[in-house]
Formats: C-alpha cells, structure tokens, sequence
C-alpha cells in the first residue's frame, strides 16, 4: 500500500469511525491513557484488518526495561511471539522486520533524544503492508507525547510567571509579618480565592511540631486565640505531620490523605474547595499556607500554589532569620564564622581564633592577688578629748583646729567673774569665823569656839570649792599634738554644759588608718594581711600598711553597712596628720582573674538563688 493510498485509508477509517462510534473514532482528543489507547488500537486493527496482534512497549519509570501498557486483542495477552522483533526494535532507528517465524514488524517511539516506546504487531498478511500502519499509528503515540510535553512546559511557565511575581511581593517587605499578609492576598487575588491564611512552625517539625497563624487576607487583624484562628493551625498541623499537601476534596490523581481537621474546617467555614500547602525552608517546614475557595480546587490551580510555596518558602525563612537575632542572624554568622574557620583558604581566621581563645581562657589560669577596697580615715594614735568640767560661759577661745599644741597649754577660758566672787565671799567668811573662834577661846567659851570651829572648816570647804570650780574654767591641753576639732572663737559668751566636747587632739607624728571594710569583704579581712593606702591630700602617694586589728562590730551608714578595721602606717617621709582621708587596698589572698572580676556576680548569684530556693 503506498503512503496516499493509507492516507486516505487512514482518513477514511477515521471518518468512518467518527460517523459510526464519535467516541472511539476521537480517541486522539481522551484525556485518559487507557482509553486513547483502546481507541488507538481499534483504529489500527481496522485500517490493517489483517492484524493479529498489537503491542505497545514503554518504558518503566526506573528506566532500563520495557513493559506491555498495551496489548490488542485484550483476551490475547500472549506477546512471546513479538519478542525477538520488539528486542531489535530497541536498538533500532526505524523499522524492524522479523526475519523468521511469523511476520512481525516493530516501530520504535523515539522522544527527546532517547526510546520512549515500542509499537510491535503481527499480521497474516504481507508484513511490508503492515509496516506503514504501525509507522503512522507510532507518529500518533509521538504525537501525543510532545502534546503532553507541550502542555507541562505550558502549566510550568504559568507557574513560573505566578511564582515569580508573588516572589516579588515578598521581596517589596522586609519584614516576615508584612510579607506573609502580602502573600495571602496576592494568592487570593491571582487565584479567585475567597480566602487564604499562612502560618509559620513554632518548635521542631514533626508530632511536637506546633503552627501559630501569621496572617489572614484582607484581614488587618483576626483573633490569633479564636476558634477559626484554632481551627486553621489544626488544619494546617495535619498536613504537617503528613509532609504533603491536603486537598479537599481529594483529586483523583493525588494521593489520598487524612483530611478530619480540615473537614471540620470546611464545615466551620462553608468553603467549597479547600487545600493546604506545605511552605520548606531548605529540606525543613517552615510554615503552611490554607487556601479557600467557591469551588473545588483543580489540579492546575494547586500545582502553581505549590509551586509559589516552593519559592516563597526560603525567603520567608530568610526574612524571619533576619528578623530574630538569636534565632536567625545570630545563628546565621555563627554560621558562617564557621565554615570560615574551618575552611581551607582562611587561616588568618584560625589565627585570630587562637588568639581569642587564649585570650578567654587566659583570665582562669593566669592567678593575681585579690584585693579588697576599703574607704580609710587618718586617726592619732592616743586622741585625747578635751570637755567642759563646768557648766558656763566662754570667755576665750583663742585656738581652733588644725593649731598645733604644747601639753598645758590654754585651750578655752570660761567665764569665772561669779566663781571669784564666790571664792572672795567665803574668804571674807572665812576670816570673820576665824576672828570669831579666837574671841570664844580667850574668853573661855568652849563650847561656842567649838561651834565656830565647825563652821570654820565648813568655810574653808567653800573656799576650797570654789578655788577648785575657778580652777577648771580653764580648758587645757592634755597632750601635745594638732587639734582636731573645735572652733569656739565665734562663741564668745554662748553657754556650755558640763562634760561638753570642746576639742579633739591628737598626737603630731603617731597616727594609724582607721578602714571601713565593707560587709561582704569582711570574713577575708585578717590581722597581719598587707595594703597600700592612697590619701585624696596626695593622690600620687602610696603608703604601705598592716592591718592590726579587725573589730567586730557594725556601723550602719547611707551607703551600706560596714565593719572597721584598724591599719600601721608604716613610717615614711610624707607627713600625715589626723584627719586625712583615702582608699585602701588590703591583699587578702590568691585568685584566678576570673574569679576575681566574677566575684560579686557569684556572691549574689549564690544570695539570691539560695533565697528564692524551696
């Protein structure tokens, strides 16, 4: 049969069949394999009616092998006869003629460079008239190939278009909030949905995995503890916990999945279609994205949701990295420090990093001496006070504080006009009673002589009494030394009490360091340890001490409670006067200067945890 005489059988054959079955005779526009197959088939059988057997070989998935996915007549499934043909076929670029037994022919199907099927027949008739029909029948198989492939490069540029333009949504927000809601209404706008929400993962993927609803479409704001708020993060966590996509209802060409909390979801909200797609970070999930509509979901729209997830999440996982330090940056340069310690190209980084972990564990091996401060005052060593032994008025005061003085010498002078009258009036007493007693013994009168004996030594109290009281209204120095406190020269004539303080003085050149340790130091400070003193008169001075004597008793002040110690001065050429003030720092010991600089941080770390321990 020459190529137009079978093309008008073939056209013929096709009119025929379309007038006489529509179904059989269109089977080039099946959508479904089985069916166009049994169309194809009945199609060759009639424009070769001596065909006995049709077989079409494709290849399995893993590649490799070749399998039956067709075989004409049904009943017959015998192709033992066909396999020395289909076996050349294989390794052929067009047609092959069996060359013994019955007259059988194969045809390859080649597709993008490479074998995609075998159509192998065998007939009762010239084999040579065969061969044409099964070439024509193979372009039909070719044909529908390339359709198929034409119609996925179409679905992927649709879907690369849609995943590119909802990527740039995303990249218009820096932040992962503001990108999540402008994500959802992109998707609502491209896809005619009623509603789509997104949610990220809180907690590692998997049974423990939980999801917190991040944005809802055309919603500013949704009640993120409501029941529809509640009933979106279980649908969504039960297409986590399967790793795949949840569709409702089910296509038929997916697989089926376990769809309970999305079917309350549906019954909650009245949405027709309903899908969740699962949103990766890298090889993890990041996230879930719920997507409602009026009418069920087809395969095409999924598949470009699907694939606008894909893009979307990464850069969702980025934008939320970047907006959580510990979490994102942190761990991102941690990251990176790394592999760029470790690499092959960068050793100046483990250079600095051995300098950096030196520098870390340097402060605990390397020990230093553990000082504690003090805040320190200049004290005489022998201070005398000088008080008031009467009760007056002052008269004079002509030294003050910071006047140096010889013992004896006149401090304060009060007034004592009324203690001489005083002294002169029982002198005055005195010597009439004297007069009077010397009267009775010459005229003989015991008795009153006696009398006036005793009023006599009573006088002459008096008088001592007074001599005494006139004695002590003069204030004087009870050692030689610096006055350190008391200024009365702008008190002349104000009154004194008995036993006031008036001055303070202190030995010249023997002075001690009287230290206020603070509470916290206190058990370290001992008897014997050594310091240095800096006084704030000299600041560039550092005297050596020795702490003599630890008092165990506290003084409360403004700034905390301390205990005093009391420091030597060792005996140097600065001169030092009572009075002057400075810090102090005792060595007490050993440390590493770790321990040192975490000193107070631990005391009340352990303080506070001991505090609030059960």
């Amino acid at each position: 049969m020459s190529d137009g005489n079978f093309q008008k059988t073939t056209e013929a054959a096709l009119s025929d069949h379309a007038g006489r079955d529509g179904a059989r005779g269109a089977f080039y526009r099946a959508t479904d394999q089985a069916a166009f197959l049994r169309g194809w088939s009945a199609f060759v059988a009639e424009a070769h009616p001596g065909l006995r057997r049709l077989v079409v070989m494709a290849e399995d998935e893993g590649g490799g092998a070749f399998r039956p996915v067709s075989v004409w007549p049904e009943e017959d499934a015998d192709i033992s006869g066909l396999s020395e043909v289909i076996i050349a076929a294989a390794d052929a670029e067009g047609a092959v003629i069996a060359a013994s037994g019955a007259p059988c022919v194969a045809v390859p199907v080649h597709f993008e460079n490479g074998l995609a099927a075998i159509v192998a027949g065998e007939t009762a008739k010239e084999v040579r008239a065969l061969t044409p029909v099964l070439e024509m029948a193979a372009g039909w198989l070719a044909a529908r190939l390339w359709e198929g492939r034409a119609r996925d490069l179409g679905a992927r540029h649709g879907q690369a278009v849609v995943a590119l333009d909802s990527l740039a949504v995303l990249a218009a927000e820096r932040r992962a909030p503001d990108a999540a809601a402008a994500l959802v209404n992109e998707l609502v706008s491209r896809f005619d949905l009623t509603r789509a929400s997104i949610a990220f993962v809180r907690g590692r993927p998997g049974k423990t995995a939980r999801l917190k609803l991040a944005a809802v479409s055309r919603a500013a704001w949704f009640r993120r503890r409501g029941k529809l708020a509640r009933s979106f993060e279980n649908a969504m966590e039960e297409a986590l916990q399967q790793f795949e996509s949840v569709v409702l209802p089910q296509p038929d060409n997916r697989r089926t999945m376990v769809d309970a909390a999305h079917g309350d979801l549906r019954d909650e909200t009245g949405a027709a279609g309903l899908a969740t797609v699962l949103l990766y970070d890298g090889d993890i999930p990041a996230g879930a994205i719920t997507v409602e509509a009026d009418a069920p979901l087809n395969d095409e729209t999924l598949t470009r949701i699907e694939a606008v997830a894909a893009l979307a999440g990464p850069v969702l996982g980025l934008k939320r990295r970047q907006n959580a330090w510990i979490a994102g940056r942190g761990a991102d340069m941690a990251g990176r420090g790394l592999r760029a310690l470790f690499g092959r190209h960068r050793p100046s980084y483990r250079l600095a990093a051995v300098v950096i972990l030196a520098l870390l564990i340097a402060p605990f091996v390397i020990h230093g001496p553990l000082r504690v401060t003090a805040d320190a005052v200049l004290e005489g060593i022998g201070q005398q006070a000088a008080t008031a032994p009467v009760a007056g008025f002052i008269a004079e005061a002509p030294l003050r504080a910071g006047d140096k003085v010889q013992k004896g010498d006149l401090l304060l002078q009060l007034d004592d006009r009324d203690l001489r009258l005083e002294a002169q009036r029982w002198r005055s007493e005195l010597a009439q009673l004297r007069q009077q007693e010397r009267q009775a013994l010459a005229g003989g009168e015991r008795a009153e002589s006696t009398l006036i004996a005793a009023q006599v030594a009573q006088a002459e109290a008096q008088l001592a009494l007074a001599a005494a009281q006139l004695e002590r209204t003069r204030i004087n120095a009870p050692i030689s030394g610096v006055i350190l406190s008391g200024d009365h020269a702008g008190r002349i004539g104000a009154p004194v009490e008995q036993g006031e303080l008036m001055y303070e003085i202190a030995p010249e050149d023997a002075v001690r360091a009287a230290l206020r340790v603070d509470e916290r130091d206190v058990a370290l400070v001992e008897a014997g340890q050594e310091g240095t003193l800096a006084l704030a008169a000299r600041p560039g001075l550092r005297l050596p001490l020795e702490v003599s004597a630890v008092v165990p008793v506290a003084e409360a002040r403004p700034d905390g409670t301390g205990f005093r110690a009391e420091a030597r001065l060792q005996p140097g050429e600065a001169e030092l006067l009572p009075g002057m003030e400075g810090v102090a720092r005792v060595t007490v010991g050993e440390a590493s200067y770790a321990a040192i600089l975490t000193r107070r941080l631990r005391d009340w770390a352990g303080l506070t945890i001991w505090r609030w321990s059960p």
